[in-house]
């Protein structure tokens, strides 16, 4: 995957997350990406 495809599977990750009861709300600085790229792989992510 490319970095580019990688931030979109981790911003739909990130989108589903903040569905939950306990958001994981989207951020100016994107450090929730950040975040996420460290405990999911790509493939978890999707």
């Amino acid at each position: 995957m490319s970095a580019i495809n990688d931030d979109i599977v981790y911003r739909k990750l990130q989108r589903y997350l903040d569905s939950l009861p306990v958001d994981y709300p989207e951020t100016e600085s994107g450090v929730e990406i950040k975040i996420l790229k460290h405990f999911f792989t790509p493939q978890e992510a999707e």
